[in-house]
């Protein structure tokens, strides 16, 4: 996670960091009792756009 955070340019100091569920495949980083933030002065937030897999009784994927 860091890799990403560090890619969109921010910085982000060493610590624990957590995700917490904002909406529909949209996570809010979180950095110790807070959430990290962004150079625009407003919380990270990563969207996972995974494509959905079923899987069948065999652990499978269709």
């Amino acid at each position: 996670m860091q890799q990403h955070v560090l890619a969109e340019g921010i910085k982000a100091p060493p610590g624990q960091y957590g995700l917490q569920s904002h909406g529909d495949s949209q996570y809010l980083v979180k950095l110790g009792g807070g959430y990290l933030m962004g150079k625009d002065g407003r919380p990270v937030v990563l969207h996972i756009d995974a494509e959905k897999l079923r899987f069948g009784e065999e652990g499978n994927p269709q």
